[in-house]
């Protein structure tokens, strides 16, 4: 008895596939970071996670991996909409709370 694959028939995901869910994956990360508005800092060295910067890079990110995927795997579309809707969140709470956008 064979697994169940997630395409529904017998093929492999390809390398593009594959590498595609990790870039969605790493971009919601990101893009959930700066929804955060996070500012970081350890021994004086800071990391912000603004919503301008980051939030349209891992938007970016997210389109390129939708835009590299066969299809079959629906995590890079949900990452698009998922970053997208990040950054608008991130844009709201900045500017609603004074908070810098870049």
């Amino acid at each position: 008895m064979s697994a169940i694959t997630p395409t529904g028939d017998n093929e492999r995901s390809s390398v593009a596939d594959t590498f595609s869910g990790y870039l969605a994956a790493g971009a919601m990360v990101f893009a959930f970071m700066s929804a955060l508005n996070i500012y970081i800092s350890i021994d004086g060295v800071g990391l912000a996670f603004r919503p301008v910067r980051v939030g349209v890079a891992a938007t970016i990110a997210s389109l390129v991996a939708a835009g590299m995927s066969r299809g079959t795997s629906r995590l890079p579309m949900v990452g698009a909409y998922f970053c997208g809707a990040c950054w608008f969140l991130g844009m709201v709470i900045a500017v609603v709370t004074g908070r810098p956008l870049y």
